[in-house]
C-alpha cells in the first residue's frame, strides 16, 4: 500500500518511516537533539587549533630543518629543538635567546648557563666549530657587547660524541686557544653532552622515522596536557550548572574528563601528523605558498593605521613582549602559516572517522560526511580568526576568542546544515522513538511515571549510544529499510521494558473469585 510524508507529501518506500526529502517521521517526531557523529565537541576543536600551533611555534624551529646546500644543515636547528625539549620536559628554566641569530650568541640559556650547540659529523669537527677560523680563538669566552659582559658559553655536543670532543677541547686549552683557561682539565667545564646523537639529530630533522615520531610526540605532550585541562574546564563548567543532584554532578565530571582525554588526543595526533607533514617537500612547498598569502593578507591589513595597531598588538600578544613594525609583521605571518598549517592537519585528524564510516563501513551516509566535513572545516577557520581578534586585546583573549568564535560559528553554519538535512543520527533518533512508543504498547505501560522511570535506566546504562545509531544507518542502508532498523532499537531496549513490567506489584485472585468472574454468582 502506498503511504505518503505527512509533511511533504514524497511518496515512501513500503518500509520507509523517515522522509528523505524533509527527514519528517510519519509515526512520531518527538526526540529533538543535536548529535555530532564523530563525538567532538566544537568548542574544543578551536581550543586544540588554537593551543596545537602556538606550540609548534614556540618551541621548534621546524623552518630551518632543511636548510644549506642540498638541504643537508638543518639537523642542528633539530638538535636545539630536541636539547631545549629534553630541558623542559625536566623542569628546567629555559630561555631560547639563539632564534635571534645574533653573532656568537647563546643558543639558549638553562637556568643561567648559556649553551651553543653543535652537532657535527665528528668529534673534532664539532669542537673547531667554536673555534674562529682565522684567529684560531674560542669564539664563545667571555664577551662585552652593548656595554654588557657576556658570560662564557659551554659548547653542547652529539651524545655520542661527548667523550672524543672533551679530548679535543683539552687540545685547544692546551694550546692556548681558550682564553682565560690554562688547565685542560677545565674542558669538561666547557664541554657539555646532549640529550641526542648525530645521527638522531639528523632523523629528527626528517620525516617518517622513530626519532622524528618520538620527538613530535614529546614536543606535543605540553600542548596535549593544555588541550585537556582546558576542555575539561569547560566542559564541566557548562555542565555542573544544570546539575541538580550529587549523582548528576558525578555524571558531568566523568564526561568532562572522557571529553579531555578525547581532544588532547586530537590535539596531540594532529601536531605530530603536522610537524611530520612540513618536513616533506610537499608539507614545505604548501608552507611556502601559505606563508606567501598570509604576507599579503597582513600587509592588506597593515594598509591603515587601525590595521597597523592591530598587527602590532596582535604581535605582542604572540611574542610576550612589545614588537612594532615590520617585526610585527614577520611574528603574526609565521603564526598565521602554522595555525593553517595545523588547521589542515586538525581536519585531516577528525575527518579520518567519518571517511571509514561513510566509505568503507557504511555506517554514515555521504551528505552526513560532506555535513561533518563542512561544520568542522568552519569551527576551526573560525576559531583561528577568533584567536587573532582575541589577541588583539591581549594573551588572555585569544583562547577565549577561538572557543567563543569557534562555538558560535560550528552552531550557526550546522543550523544552517540541518534545514538542508537532518543528521543520520537525528533520524535515527526518531525511530527509537518508534521503537519506545511499540515497547511501550507491548509491555503496556501504565503512566507517565513508569515510562520515565524506564527511560532513566536506559540513560543511566547509556543504552542508546553512537554505535548503535551506527549500527542502526548500517543495517538499513541497502534498501533504506526503517522497519529493519526500528527491529534493531527494539531489540536493544526491550529489557528495560521488562524489567519495569516485572516490578508490577503481583495482584492474588483466588479460585471462588475468579469463579465468581467467569460464571457469575450461583
Amino acid at each position: 500500500m502506498k503511504h505518503y510524508c505527512t509533511n511533504c507529501g514524497q511518496e515512501l518506500k513500503e518500509h520507509q518511516l523517515n522522509c528523505p526529502s524533509c527527514g519528517h517521521c510519519f509515526i512520531i517526531d518527538i526526540i529533538r537533539k543535536d548529535s555530532d557523529v564523530d563525538g567532538v565537541k566544537q568548542s574544543e576543536l578551536a581550543v586544540a587549533s588554537t593551543i596545537s600551533a602556538i606550540q609548534i611555534e614556540e618551541n621548534t624551529q621546524w623552518t630551518k630543518y632543511h636548510c644549506g646546500k642540498y638541504g643537508l644543515a638543518g639537523h642542528g636547528f633539530a638538535a636545539e629543538d630536541a636539547n631545549n625539549l629534553v630541558d623542559l620536559l625536566s623542569g628546567h628554566n629555559v630561555e631560547m635567546p639563539g632564534r635571534s641569530n645574533s653573532k656568537n650568541g647563546a643558543d639558549r640559556v638553562v637556568d643561567g648557563t648559556t649553551i651553543q650547540t653543535k652537532y657535527c659529523q665528528n668529534a673534532h669537527d664539532s669542537i673547531a666549530a667554536a673555534f674562529d677560523n682565522e684567529t684560531g680563538l674560542y669564539r664563545y669566552g667571555k664577551q662585552v657587547k652593548e656595554g654588557q659582559v657576556l658570560k662564557e658559553q659551554t659548547i653542547e655536543v652529539p651524545k655520542d660524541q661527548y667523550d672524543e670532543a672533551i679530548k679535543q677541547m683539552r687540545k685547544k686549552i692546551m694550546e692556548g686557544k681558550v682564553p682565560d683557561h690554562t688547565d685542560p682539565d677545565d674542558a669538561v667545564k666547557l664541554v657539555k653532552r646532549g640529550s641526542v646523537t648525530y645521527r638522531q639529530s639528523r632523523n629528527i630533522a626528517k620525516a617518517g622515522n622513530i626519532d622524528s615520531l618520538v620527538f613530535d610526540v614529546k614536543s606535543q605532550t605540553v600542548s596535549a596536557l593544555s588541550s585537556f585541562g582546558i576542555s575539561f574546564v569547560i566542559t564541566s563548567g557548562l555542565g555542573l550548572m544544570k546539575c541538580h543532584s550529587s549523582e548528576d554532578r558525578k555524571d558531568v565530571v566523568q564526561s568532562a574528563l572522557v571529553q579531555g582525554l578525547n581532544n588532547g588526543t586530537i590535539t596531540m595526533s594532529s601536531g605530530v601528523l603536522n610537524m611530520q607533514f612540513i618536513r616533506t617537500e610537499i608539507g614545505r612547498r604548501l608552507s611556502a605558498a601559505v606563508t606567501s598569502n598570509s604576507k599579503t593578507v597582513v600587509n592588506n591589513v597593515r594598509q591603515t593605521s587601525v590595521g597597523k595597531t592591530i598587527i602590532d598588538e596582535i604581535a605582542t600578544t604572540i611574542a610576550g613582549r612589545p614588537v612594532y613594525g615590520a617585526a610585527a609583521r614577520n611574528v603574526v605571518v609565521k603564526s598565521l602559516r602554522t595555525n593553517i598549517m595545523g588547521n589542515i592537519a586538525l581536519t585531516t585528524i577528525i575527518t579520518i572517522p567519518d571517511m571509514y564510516r561513510c566509505f568503507l563501513a557504511n555506517s554514515i551516509s555521504k551528505p552526513q560526511f560532506i555535513k561533518n566535513l563542512v561544520v568542522n572545516t568552519t569551527t576551526i577557520g573560525m576559531a583561528t580568526l577568533g584567536t587573532y581578534i582575541g589577541s588583539a586585546f591581549g594573551k588572555g583573549w585569544a583562547i577565549g576568542g577561538a572557543v567563543a568564535l569557534g562555538t558560535t560559528s560550528a552552531w550557526a553554519i550546522k543550523k544552517i546544515a540541518n534545514h538542508i538535512s537532518k543528521d543520520d543520527s537525528e533520524k535515527m533518533q526518531q525511530l527509537i522513538s518508534v521503537a519506545l512508543i511499540q515497547l511501550s504498547h507491548d509491555y503496556m505501560i501504565q503512566d507517565e511515571n513508569e515510562f520515565e522511570r524506564t527511560l532513566n535506566h536506559v540513560k543511566h546504562d547509556a543504552a542508546i549510544t553512537p554505535k548503535l545509531l551506527r549500527a542502526m544507518y548500517t543495517i538499513g542502508e541497502d534498501d533504506d529499510n526503517d522497519e529493519l532498523r526500528v527491529e534493531l532499537a527494539y531489540e536493544k531496549l526491550w529489557w528495560y521494558f521488562d524489567v519495569t513490567a516485572r516490578q508490577r506489584p503481583t495482584i492474588c485472585v483466588s479460585d471462588d473469585k475468579v469463579n465468581n468472574i467467569v460464571f457469575g454468582d450461583k
